[in-house]
């Protein structure tokens, strides 16, 4: 036999006793959560337990329902593990209490809400180790309210708080210094594809240049791939310093060579919160630490630059 079924909707009656005792008309949600968590009768009981429970109790061979029928009251007192419950001073909300006496926590209510045959419980929990909230759903069965299901609530990400969010100076400069990296290694890829003999530069300066032979009609209409600031080594940009480093010179067409970026705050904690490491072709690394990025680090926000060559 199994009885997984019925233990999890019991599971509901350590929560739900956060219901006032009195003031409540009978045949609403609150009334059937009040009756199940203070029956003392098996019927009581089994009357709001979900149809396929009930059903599946009805099924069972006479001695083994009658055993179940039995052991549902002992159940739900397991469920409480050992506590009482008093209500509150304020008259708003429930105490459990060990048997020393100790409170174990506090339960509330926070009203119901009804549509048709169908309601919603939020039920807050505060005990000892952090508030959890809850909700405990229900339907209406002919004249008994049943429970469809009970488990905390956990809140869903709509977007709408990234959206609304408006970023620091802090947020915009680090999202400003990892568009900075895509650009700078775009600036490079177009280099070393103009200049394939040669292949990636060994510093940033040639970027910041024109490039040579531009008839002088045509160079007012033209700008460097990269900004002045560039041609200085590091390149304080937006409050992060960039260092570039050519790690393997260009060997002829189709092996420009390798590279690696470095992007760190002028002012930790300040200027900027992240170090980045960026490695040709493109892989992106950074780390919130004060250090410097390595390749054991993993860049959350954002996602890493495209491994390809271009």
């Amino acid at each position: 036999m199994k009885f997984s079924w019925v233990l999890v909707a019991l599971l509901a009656f350590f929560y739900v006793t956060a219901l006032p005792a009195a003031g409540w008309q009978t045949g609403t949600p609150e009334s059937a959560l009040e009756e199940l968590a203070t029956a003392d009768k098996p019927e009581l009981i089994e009357r709001h337990l979900p149809e396929p429970v009930k059903k599946q109790i009805d099924d069972l061979p006479k001695p083994v329902k009658q055993h179940v029928m039995d052991s549902l009251v002992q159940i739900k007192s397991d469920q409480f593990n050992g506590c009482t419950v008093r209500r509150a001073d304020d008259s708003d909300a429930w105490l459990l209490l060990g048997s020393d006496g100790e409170s174990k926590g506090k339960i509330t209510l926070s009203g119901a809400f009804i549509s048709g045959v169908k309601a919603i419980l939020p039920v807050l929990y505060q005990g000892p180790n952090g508030n959890q909230n809850y909700f405990v759903t229900m339907h209406l069965d002919g004249d008994d309210w049943r429970l469809d299901g009970f488990g905390p609530w956990e809140k869903q990400d709509t977007g709408l708080t990234e959206l609304l969010h408006q970023p620091t100076p802090l947020e915009e400069n680090n999202t400003a210094a990892e568009e900075t990296l895509s650009r700078l290694r775009g600036a490079l890829f177009s280099y070393a594809n103009s200049l394939p003999e040669q292949g990636f530069p060994h510093s940033l300066l040639p970027l910041t240049l024109l490039p040579r032979n531009i008839p002088e009609a045509m160079a007012r209409f033209i700008q460097p791939a990269l900004e002045p600031a560039f041609a200085q080594d590091p390149a304080i940009v937006g409050g992060y310093e960039f260092r570039y480093l050519l790690t393997i010179p260009g060997n002829g067409p189709g092996e420009p060579g390798g590279f690696q970026i470095t992007a760190s705050p002028v002012e930790f904690g300040k200027t900027g919160s992240h170090h980045y490491l960026m490695l040709q072709p493109g892989r992106m690394f950074c780390t919130t630490e004060d250090r410097p990025a390595t390749r054991g680090d993993s860049c959350d926000q954002g996602s890493p630059a495209a491994e390809d060559d271009e």
